[in-house]
């Protein structure tokens, strides 16, 4: 999207769906998942939200909410749309960003990221060219490096400590003042 791929984006749409996971007993779908695909969808636009509003159920007998749809408008006009539940037998995990010349689909349960140009080729039917709307065009598939989120996760946190600047403490786990597990940094047991 940083390249211009898409031109101006028309429209976010996410879907977060899938069985309820049981160890999560103190919030609903809103604070749990919806949250995430809110803060997905502003670091992808780079824009913020200037309004939003949602509808919620209840339908497990739990006492919150575990289904929400959400619509909302970003500062530059956008419009985006989220659903997410724990009702579905379905996990799906994805995210559609439509623009003036085609969308992004990034599914990240399988780390697959897809986008679909619009149409360029002229249509010889009269009546399929009366019609101006988007036609279909080209799809890459990217190929990206596929690592275990958690593994990745962990290992941006450990180097962001190990950065830390010089005016903040550093944590290590080792005397030498580095988080380096040689034999002879470590303190005796």
């Amino acid at each position: 999207m940083e390249a211009g791929e898409l031109g101006e984006v028309f429209q976010v749409v996410t879907r977060r769906q899938g069985p309820f996971p049981h160890r999560i007993a103190d919030v609903g779908v809103v604070k749990d998942l919806a949250t995430h695909d809110i803060d997905l969808t502003g670091w992808v636009t780079g824009q913020d939200y200037v309004s939003i509003s949602a509808h919620t159920v209840a339908r497990s007998g739990r006492p919150h909410e575990d289904m929400v749809a959400a619509v909302g408008r970003l500062t530059d006009g956008s419009m985006v749309n989220h659903l997410v539940n724990w009702l579905s037998p379905l996990k799906e995990r994805t995210t559609v960003v439509t623009g003036e010349r085609g969308c992004f689909i990034a599914d990240t349960l399988t780390a697959d990221l897809t986008f679909y140009a619009n149409g360029e080729v002229n249509t010889e039917w009269e009546a399929l060219r009366a019609f101006r709307g988007v036609s279909e065009g080209d799809m890459i598939r990217y190929a990206i490096p596929k690592r275990e989120p958690l593994l990745v996760e962990h290992e941006r946190f450990r180097d962001a400590v190990l950065a830390a600047p010089a005016d903040r403490p550093r944590a290590t786990s080792s005397p030498c003042g580095r988080a380096c597990g040689r034999s002879r940094c470590r303190p005796p047991s």
